[in-house]
């Protein structure tokens, strides 16, 4: 009987364990097919340019078409503003940079219409942060000193162009708790009938019951971040689940000074900024410039 009872056990204990996993395949291999979709040209001398503003408490995705010279502006916009930022040394020198470099988009005609010059700036320069979730890191970025070196950069600007880049939203938790409601009973009942019949019933229909709540989580995270603001998720996993680094460069100034890299696995939390996504599309490549409240190294370079 106690065998018995260890086995139902462990069988229960891998049945969560898989449904967990399939949760996280799910979300994992959903941006790739969505990126599929991202940029499409109709025309082949245009070029079709998502600009997704990212506020404190929503999303806006605005599409521009632009021909090949303005493609082009846009991207010695985009390395111009790179090697300002390599030179830059101070908060206020990188605060006039993200600030040229949103005149620049406006004469464009990259931002969406209705935007004003002075509406970019505050958004870039983290103005339009949560005041009160700001004040409370900064407390606790004081009294805990010895913790600085938990985070990459905190409370900063930041700008980069990098691929394996995807914008989320903090609703993953309330989905993965969703996801264990609907699945532990199943698994539950599964591990009770195994004693009659031998063999798994309901496990396999929480495959696609999990890939279809990874779609889900996808999908609201891209449409309904909380008020303080978007995650950037940087990196992937390859194959056996090894770690794939974001390539490109990343620039931040903040609490921890200037911090830079050209690969990086990891995360930005409460980001507010713009987002431009345009071609190459295949390895999900993004240029956005704006403030965010923390940087976090998941595997150190």
């Amino acid at each position: 009987m106690r065998e018995e009872n260890n086995m139902k056990k462990g069988l229960f204990r891998k049945g969560i364990l898989l449904g967990i996993i399939c949760l996280f395949v799910g979300i994992a291999i959903q941006p790739g097919i969505i990126a599929d979709d991202v940029i499409k040209s109709d025309n082949s001398e245009l070029v079709e340019i998502i600009i997704q503003i990212c506020g404190r408490d929503g999303t806006k995705d605005h599409t521009v078409m632009l021909s090949e010279e303005q493609a082009a502006k846009l991207e010695v916009l985009i390395n111009r503003t790179k090697t300002k930022l390599d030179a830059a040394e101070t908060m206020e020198e990188t605060s006039a940079i993200f600030n040229d470099a949103v005149v620049s988009l406006y004469e464009l005609g990259v931002l969406p219409e209705g935007m004003s010059i002075e509406e970019a700036k505050r958004l870039v320069n983290g103005m339009d942060q949560n005041p009160r979730v700001v004040n409370k890191l900064e407390h606790w970025f004081f009294r805990n000193q010895e913790k600085r070196e938990t985070f990459d950069n905190f409370l900063c600007l930041i700008a980069g162009r990098t691929d394996w880049t995807t914008f989320v939203g903090p609703l993953f938790i309330p989905l993965l708790i969703l996801g264990l409601i609907i699945g532990t009973p199943l698994v539950l009942l599964d591990v009770l009938l195994f004693r009659l019949f031998e063999t798994f019933i309901f496990i396999p229909i929480l495959f696609p019951l999990f890939f279809g709540i990874g779609g889900l989580c996808l999908s609201i995270w891209q449409l309904n971040p909380i008020a303080f603001g978007h995650i950037i998720k940087l990196g992937t996993k390859g194959m056996f689940g090894f770690p794939i680094p974001a390539l490109g460069w990343i620039y931040t100034i903040g609490f921890n000074g200037i911090k830079s890299w050209d690969s990086f696995y990891g995360g930005v939390l409460g980001f507010t900024g713009i987002k431009i996504c345009y071609p190459p599309i295949g390895d999900m490549t993004h240029f956005y410039m704006g403030a965010a409240l923390m940087v976090l190294p998941l595997l150190q370079q």
